[in-house]
């Protein structure tokens, strides 16, 4: 099973809505502060099969992974333009021997977690991670 347009386009939908929602007009049209974040992406679980995983971000960052153990971490450090971050993806090997594993896909800023979410894969041994983005 292939990352699908249909998830790509959720996962950049999430991430755009993360992004606008929160942003704030500055009164007195002072530039913000230059902040870094060193923001960690991880899928931990009993899942043993592949996963693709998609991560994207505001600064035009859309990267497909194929995950091919857990568990799994990438960083990177984020200052400038960039305000958010989203994670989400499938199994990619279809194996009933999956059925009840769990995947859990965990966002750290700055060393403290500040998303997580977790799927139990299906009879089959199919699972889509949900998306979750982040902004920052």
């Amino acid at each position: 099973m292939k990352i699908s347009n249909i998830f790509l386009s959720t996962i950049t939908a999430a991430l755009l809505f993360a992004t606008t929602s929160s942003c704030k007009k500055d009164s007195n049209n002072t530039p913000p502060a230059t902040t870094t974040h060193k923001i960690k992406l991880e899928i931990t679980g009993t899942f043993t099969g592949k996963l693709d995983a998609v991560i994207a971000d505001n600064d035009g960052l859309t990267e497909t992974i194929e995950v091919t153990s857990l568990p799994w971490t990438k960083e990177k450090t984020y200052t400038g333009t960039a305000k958010a971050i989203g994670i989400g993806g499938n199994v990619n090997t279809v194996n009933a021997a999956q059925a009840g594993k769990t995947i859990i896909t965990k966002i750290y800023d700055n060393g403290k977690e500040v998303k997580t979410a977790s799927v139990t894969c299906k009879e089959n041994g199919t699972a889509s991670l949900p998306a979750i983005a982040y902004n920052f």
